[in-house]
């Protein structure tokens, strides 16, 4: 899925009540170039980053 800061990530969790806020395992950067090192965000706490469309 892409992410509204332009990386690229896959839904590693998804939680009942917030299907829309999973966690997300970062693993491309805006450039499309993969991460060395994945890294993982909880879009339940980071308000600011939203899913804009599945890729």
């Amino acid at each position: 899925m892409l992410l509204n800061t332009g990386h690229v990530g896959v839904v590693s969790q998804v939680f009942p009540g917030f299907p829309l806020r999973p966690i997300v395992r970062v693993i491309k950067n805006p450039a499309g170039e993969e991460l060395k090192s994945p890294y993982e965000i909880d879009l339940r706490k980071e308000m600011n980053i939203t899913i804009v469309k599945a890729v």
